[in-house]
């Protein structure tokens, strides 16, 4: 069973005419990159685009009493702990209610 192509609006121009007008046929997922088969809705050509995600490395910026900057790769869990450390120290705005 064929699935009917989704519009792109954001979709990459055709490497064949140049037209942005261009639909989705495919998409699979597999190890961190998303393969799509694309067809061209001016020629009709049909290419394939390959998208990876990138990954964000997070990090801290330290501000040290001598005001000399520190910056460091931060794991997630450290993130969290210090947020809620944060967030501990901030004033309760649900006693009034």
């Amino acid at each position: 069973m064929r699935r009917s192509p989704r519009q792109n609006p954001s979709a990459t121009p055709c490497p064949a005419c140049g037209a942005n007008r261009n639909s989705v046929t495919d998409s699979r997922a597999s190890r961190g990159t998303v393969r799509r088969r694309r067809y061209c809705d001016n020629c009709n050509h049909r290419w394939t685009t390959y998208e990876v995600s990138e990954e964000v490395i997070r990090s801290v910026l330290k501000v040290a009493r001598t005001s000399r900057e520190i910056r460091e790769a931060a794991g997630r869990l450290s993130l969290l702990a210090n947020e809620l450390d944060a967030l501990a120290v901030l004033p309760d705005d649900t006693a009034d209610e």
